[in-house]
């Protein structure tokens, strides 16, 4: 009903389980989480001014993962690989985390005592699902798992701008980096902000590249997973350029649902107007999420707009 509905999205997005479980109006479901996708990229443009300096590092074209022995995995032994290296990589990240600045080697563990400054939480990740690499390779890589370099990740979280800057260096010294993206300059698709580091695990002959993730602990509590998931479909295949246009046409949402249905003529009640008209669909499969819009051939919101509400098959 309206008030176990209200309830669900006080907590921000919707996700389909949650719909499922309270029969909501599918259009109500995706108003609101387009309205957390605006809110929560407002919330997080604040954050993050001091380290956006922090220069990028382009990773070599030719590497690939690949087995102990040298040569490129496939999709399963990839994540035999990965399994090996997961552990090496959490070894290699906790010694850098204990980096002396004093010593040219891992300072031992502080002892307990009440006034010990807390240490930065690192945390291994599970091994990436293999139905999210599956569709990686397929919709980024053209089916070569060997390009993917995130099933083996790990987290920390920094309290400050300053902490993560000085986490960022000691890593920095301690780690073999071979690519950073900072996304504190570039933020992701929902506007969250951290940084990237691809690190290089040495596994026999060869290495295997292993993310690392910093996160700053507002922007991290800020911000909602569950609107990555709802929203990631929308972005599949886009290029940098098509990135940007189509986050941009999510901001452009009107402040109320009525704007939309008031013919008030402007492009963004237009686009959302197309958008609702097959709501239902949409929120119900999120593979299919703007599945047919005409992204890829638009120059422009208003271009877009216009090819949407001239053509009889862009209903979802």
């Amino acid at each position: 009903d309206a008030a176990a509905f209200d309830g669900a999205a006080s907590g921000g997005t919707i996700d389909t389980e949650t719909l499922s479980r309270y029969a909501a109006d599918p259009k109500a479901v995706l108003w609101r989480n387009l309205e957390r996708f605006k809110e929560q990229h407002n919330e997080l443009a604040p954050y993050g001014r001091d380290l956006r300096d922090i220069e990028g590092v382009a990773l070599d074209k030719s590497k690939r993962q690949r087995e102990a022995n040298g040569s490129e995995v496939d999709f399963e032994s990839l994540y035999v690989v990965a399994q090996q290296a997961r552990d090496i990589f959490g070894e290699l990240v906790d010694q850098a985390l204990r980096f002396s600045e004093y010593a040219e080697a891992p300072a031992p563990a502080p002892a307990a005592y009440a006034e010990a400054p807390a240490e930065p939480l690192f945390v291994v990740e599970p091994l990436k699902p293999r139905s999210r690499c599956a569709e990686k390779a397929k919709t980024r890589y053209g089916g070569d798992a060997a390009r993917i370099l995130d099933v083996v990740r790990g987290s920390i979280v920094a309290e400050t701008e300053l902490d993560l800057l000085e986490l960022y260096e000691k890593l920095r010294r301690g780690l073999d980096i071979v690519r950073v993206k900072n996304r504190f300059d570039k933020p992701g698709i929902t506007g969250y902000k951290d940084l990237l580091l691809t690190v290089a695990v040495p596994l026999g002959e060869a290495e295997h590249l292993c993310e690392l993730q910093l996160h700053l602990r507002e922007v991290y509590s800020k911000s909602s997973y569950a609107s990555y998931c709802f929203f990631r479909p929308f972005f599949l295949d886009a290029s940098q350029t098509q990135l940007k246009q189509r986050k941009d046409v999510l901001l452009t949402l009107p402040a109320t649902y009525e704007a939309i249905l008031a013919d008030n003529g402007s492009v963004g009640a237009q686009f959302f107007r197309a958008v609702f008209l097959g709501a239902d669909r949409a929120v119900r499969d999120r593979a299919l999420l703007f599945a047919q819009l005409p992204l890829a051939e638009s120059s422009s919101l208003k271009d877009l707009t216009s090819r949407l509400i001239t053509r009889d098959d862009h209903l979802l």
